[in-house]
């Protein structure tokens, strides 16, 4: 009898876990979107089991709370409003945060170059270099140069920062 009452007391213990895991992960979520692994990490730092956790996670993405491919779909959707970047550091950003790799293929391969380009302009009026008719009149080499790695950094590829910037005139290898 003892045994079974034991038994109990753990499975209730386990429940209590779960109850609590659960509640921290709801909390996290409340405040802003995670993917899968993100929210893992976040739970592994409060010293929860491990086993407990992605019970929990389990229950979490059966009602559609936490789910990677929704979560890259908006994190792209953010990027190009707010924070525009590339295709190139927008697949590293998701990928960083635990994305799978077939969800970025699938998110970020939907994005043309045309919408790329635009993005890129974007990038480019924000950092008033571009007027808001997309006209942009390079003063010299040096400039253009800048403007081309300032691109590169946030991700377009070169050939994307080549046609936003009639980049052709200098001699860069493309990709």
């Amino acid at each position: 009898m003892k045994k079974n009452q034991k038994m109990r007391k753990n499975k209730d213990t386990d429940e209590n876990i779960v109850r609590d895991i659960r509640n921290s992960a709801i909390r996290f979520l409340s405040r802003r979107s995670y993917t899968e692994a993100e929210l893992r990490k976040r739970l592994q730092r409060k010293n929860f089991p491990d086993d407990l956790i992605e019970q929990c996670l389990g229950q979490l993405r059966e009602a559609d709370l936490i789910d990677d491919e929704k979560f890259a779909k908006e994190y792209v959707a953010y990027a190009r409003k707010r924070k525009p970047m590339g295709s190139f550091r927008l697949r590293h950003e998701l990928k960083k945060r635990g994305v799978d790799e077939s969800i970025i293929d699938q998110v970020v391969g939907r994005i043309t170059p045309e919408q790329e380009e635009e993005v890129a302009r974007f990038a480019l009026r924000r950092r008033g270099e571009l007027s808001s008719e997309g006209c942009f009149k390079p003063e010299n080499a040096r400039q253009l140069r800048r403007l081309f790695s300032y691109l590169a950094r946030r991700g377009f590829s070169k050939r994307t920062a080549r046609r936003v910037l009639d980049f052709d005139e200098l001699d860069y290898n493309d990709e």
